[in-house]
């Protein structure tokens, strides 16, 4: 009675391993290639803003300090 169950428990559990991996695989791949190929057009205007923002905010926080010191 066990050997019969063991063989029929280890063969679904393969199974289960056969039907996880195909599926997840595919999905890591393509979310890859799509991201590189959406992010490298945009590379340098995502930099170019968050240069923007770094320095805006630079000036801000520094007119705020030189104004705190003033008054």
């Amino acid at each position: 009675m066990p050997s019969g169950l063991h063989p029929a428990g280890h063969g679904s559990q393969e199974a289960h391993v056969e039907q996880l991996i195909p599926p997840t695989f595919p999905e890591k791949v393509l979310p890859t290639e799509l991201t590189c190929s959406w992010f490298e057009p945009k590379a340098q205007t995502y930099i170019d803003d968050h240069l923007r923002i770094f320095w805006f905010l630079h000036l801000v926080l520094t007119l705020t300090f030189l104004v705190a010191m003033v008054f």
